[in-house]
C-alpha cells in the first residue's frame, strides 16, 4: 500500500503542476507590476506564457517582461 500511495501522490503532483505554476505566475506579476490576473487569463505551454488581458494591462506587463522571464524561467510571453 505504501508504494501505491507514493504513486498516487506523484500523479497528483504532476496533474497539479500547471495549476501551481499559474498561481506562481500570477503572484509574480502582482509583485512586479501590481496587476492582479485571473487564472483563466493565463495559459502556459512549453515554456511560453500567454496572457489574455486589456491593452493597458499588457503594456504594463511588457515593461517588466524581462524580469518576469528571468524570475519564472520562461522563454516567451505572448499577449492576446
Amino acid at each position: 500500500m505504501k508504494g501505491l500511495d507514493s504513486l498516487l501522490n506523484r500523479i497528483l503532483v504532476a496533474l497539479n503542476k500547471e495549476k501551481t505554476f499559474k498561481k506562481l505566475v500570477i503572484e509574480t506579476i502582482k509583485k512586479e507590476t501590481g496587476i492582479i490576473l485571473d487564472t483563466k487569463h493565463v495559459f502556459i505551454k512549453d515554456g511560453v506564457l500567454e496572457i489574455d488581458a486589456s491593452p493597458a494591462v499588457k503594456n504594463e506587463i511588457k515593461l517588466k517582461e524581462d524580469s518576469l522571464k528571468t524570475e519564472l524561467k520562461i522563454s516567451r510571453v505572448l499577449y492576446k
